[in-house]
């Protein structure tokens, strides 16, 4: 750090331009301090990377596939020692006379992130830090001037200069406080804790996938949300109790038991009134495609990960996408189904697409929210077929069997309107007062199976790979992407979506579009090659290279958001 302290101090009362001498790598007995790119306007931050042998941390006992839990935990903690340190400096992000210490709050979902990287040897954090700021004093001789030198001298004097005290307080003193603090302060034990976690929570998907079952809610967890946050509500929340005709056991690996409602693969039928937590129940089923930290309440809800959302989205574009196997006997002049393309979608046809873009997609597991769904697409009364004679439409509750049988995709359904989808259901449940009981009083209906044969669609990347679009991905704001000419409101695809994902997402978008290995094939085939590479990093595109926070996010989601690019164009 003598270096640091050198070029500190040769630093003293220059422009704040001169910040980017401090770039470089500096050590501190067994800790390495990689201060990179200084960059911003008026407030600069330098970008950082602490390197901690890995030993001062924890044994050498874990296997690769424990580094995504790892790296969420110590990020986590990070977290936690650098918001104590900034408080205990009274360091503020307002406070431009200070400096201040930024490193990424995550969520509660454990997912890889680029933010802490478990290497052979060292564990490496990024972080921020704002440097300190000093502004040159004004002082009395300003006042024996004449008018035209003291304004001349009072904007020299105004100019924002570099304190090497201050500076040096920071980077010299508390920032390896803050290193040293978080090393003594460290948990293995509760480490070890969060890994076996994690172990158990992918053990249990690969157990329920063995037996035929698309998801699991643990006996215990608290479910409800705080608004739309992500954070639990526990005032009034009763702890889910699976009903006992669906309850299974699950030995996990550390030997303990944990016990839950299992559903199987076919067809789900959640039946409640309102406010009794029918839709509390679905989010929380698709919430479950993610793993959750210990405290969550959520951290056994366990659901297949290429699980979506099958919701009516009244205006968006949709563009040569098969929905024939709900559009039937209109003529083609009119409207082609096989090729069905608008600017501006109605709420069933819309949600039509969004079948047959999961279907594409590879997803093995449709949620219906009845509070989101468009009524003519889900069911239609026997006594409008009467009305109208014949009907130019199939409602959903006529293929969801199909779906099931040939494609093999499940469906739930979150009801409290309609009692129809009872009639096609492989098991039911009903939410009172906020309490799950199993459902029988019902006969299925035989509905028939229908053939359903949608045409499979080629990308055609030359509509979208362009420079003006290319050069336009970007973030906008916590739940907005811009791509090209268009907004895209990733909220509604990922709930609670973080910083980090909307970065991801950019990154990954780029990545497809300039990708010139995707020229004739589909839309799951080009972001499946895209991934292969993804994947083999950890999960996160370019590790620790980018300055930019990366937490991932399925590939899944990329399609969905693609899907409604109006750019984008198929063949």
């Amino acid at each position: 750090m003598k270096q640091l302290q050198r070029k500190i101090a040769d630093l003293d009362k220059q422009p704040i331009q001169k910040y980017g001498a401090i770039t470089g790598r500096y050590t501190d007995g067994d800790i390495v301090y990689d201060l990179r790119s200084v960059y911003g306007g008026v407030v600069k931050k330098c970008g950082a990377v602490i390197e901690i042998p890995k030993g001062r941390l924890f044994e050498d006992i874990y296997v690769e596939s424990d580094i995504t839990a790892i790296a969420s935990y110590i990020l986590r903690e990070f977290y936690v020692n650098v918001r104590i340190k900034n408080d205990e400096l009274q360091q503020s992000d307002q406070n431009k006379q200070k400096g201040y210490f930024c490193v990424y709050h995550t969520g509660q979902r454990v997912i890889p992130n680029n933010m802490a990287e478990i290497n052979e040897d060292s564990v490496r954090i990024k972080l921020e830090i704002k440097l300190p700021i000093s502004a040159t004093a004004v002082d009395g001789s300003l006042l024996a001037m004449s008018a035209k030198v003291a304004a001349k001298q009072l904007g020299k004097r105004k100019k924002d200069v570099i304190s090497a005290k201050s500076l040096g307080i920071l980077l010299i003193k508390n920032l390896p406080e803050l290193v040293e603090s978080f090393i003594e302060g460290f948990s293995e034990s509760d480490l070890l804790s969060a890994v076996m976690l994690y172990r158990n929570q992918e053990y249990i998907r690969r157990f329920l996938r063995a037996r035929g079952f698309v998801a699991f809610i643990g006996n215990g967890s608290v479910l409800p949300r705080k608004g739309e946050s992500d954070f639990k509500n526990p005032r009034g929340a009763k702890p889910f109790m699976s009903p006992k005709a669906f309850e299974i056991e699950i030995k996990l690996l550390d030997e303990s038991v944990v016990s839950g409602m299992g559903i199987a693969e076919g067809i789900t039928v959640i039946l409640g009134d309102a406010y009794q937590g029918k839709s509390t129940l679905l989010s929380a089923i698709y919430e479950g495609i993610y793993d959750h930290i210990e405290g969550d309440g959520r951290e056994y809800v366990i659901t297949r990960e290429s699980a979506l959302n099958i919701s009516a989205e009244s205006g968006r574009g949709v563009q040569k996408t098969d929905i024939s196997f709900y559009l039937k006997d209109v003529p083609e002049s009119i409207c082609d189904a096989v090729n069905f393309t608008t600017v501006c979608a109605s709420g069933s046809t819309s949600q039509a697409a969004a079948v047959t873009e999961a279907i594409e997609s590879g997803c093995e597991l449709m949620l219906f929210d009845e509070d989101n769904c468009a009524n003519n697409f889900m069911y239609k009364e026997k006594r409008l077929f009467e009305i109208f004679g014949k009907s130019s439409t199939v409602p959903f509750i006529d293929n969801a069997r199909s779906f099931y049988s040939k494609p093999g995709i499940s469906s739930i359904f979150a009801v409290g309107a309609s009692a129809e989808y009872l009639d096609i259901a492989d098991r039911a449940v009903v939410i009172r007062d906020h309490e799950v009981y199993e459902f029988s009083d019902y006969e299925r209906v035989d509905y028939g199976e229908r053939t359903i044969k949608l045409r499979p669609r080629v990308v055609d990347w030359a509509s979208i790979r362009r420079p003006e679009v290319i050069s336009s991905i970007a973030v906008l704001d916590s739940r907005t992407l811009k791509l090209g000419h268009e907004t895209i409101d990733v909220g509604n695809i990922i709930p609670n979506v973080s910083e980090g994902q909307m970065n991801f997402i950019a990154s990954v978008l780029k990545k497809l579009i300039t990708f010139d290995a995707t020229g004739g094939k589909s839309l799951r085939a080009a972001v499946e090659m895209c991934y292969a590479g993804i994947l083999r990093n950890g999960g996160v595109p370019e590790a620790m290279a980018s300055s930019d926070y990366f937490e991932y996010v399925r590939k899944y989601d990329i399609e969905q958001i693609l899907y409604r690019c109006g750019s984008l164009r198929f063949r």
